[in-house]
């Protein structure tokens, strides 16, 4: 498609230069660990097509590089990081409730310090299950926040954050 439209003279700038910046931004999803060796990411296309669309309009870099979707899935994300909260709505008081905030206060905080953090990701549970302290990695796997990104030196799945526009939209 890049060079299709450099072809045709509406884009100036590399495809090198173009690929690189939608993987910094809009890729590296890997959802599978049996493909990550051969380093086979995705992209977002939502956010690809975005992209492009501003690059045609202006032959620049975007002035606004984020996915409106990721935007939607922050506001999920606020409601897991909005504990307290969260811990009425599903009826969980006292020590108990307590507990798995911090739990997960724990995990946000080792995702943003070490870029990652591991664990197996579950691969279903029921709705009435997406607040249980044990499926939180993988419900910010599910939501896009974390992705597959290989091992730890004990064998343990390691979970990124996938990309610019993820580290943005959760910072």
């Amino acid at each position: 498609m890049i060079e299709y439209y450099r072809s045709n003279g509406k884009i100036v700038r590399s495809a090198d230069d173009i690929v690189k910046e939608i993987r910094s931004w809009c890729g590296n999803l890997c959802f599978a660990a049996d493909y990550f060796e051969e380093k086979t990411v995705l992209c977002n296309t939502g956010m690809v097509l975005q992209y492009m669309s501003d690059v045609l309009r202006h032959d620049g870099i975007p002035s606004r590089l984020s996915d409106d979707n990721a935007m939607v899935r922050q506001g999920k994300q606020d409601k897991f990081a909005n504990f307290t909260n969260m811990a009425h709505l599903i009826g969980e008081v006292g020590n108990a409730g307590k507990s798995q905030d911090q739990e997960r206060l724990r995990v946000i905080d080792e995702i943003w310090s070490r870029g990652f953090t591991t664990g197996e990701v579950v691969p279903q549970f029921p709705a009435a299950c997406v607040t249980k302290r044990e499926n939180f990695k993988s419900v910010l796997y599910y939501l896009g926040v974390l992705t597959f990104g290989g091992w730890d030196e004990s064998g343990i799945p390691k979970l990124v954050v996938p990309n610019e526009c993820m580290r943005k939209v959760y910072r």
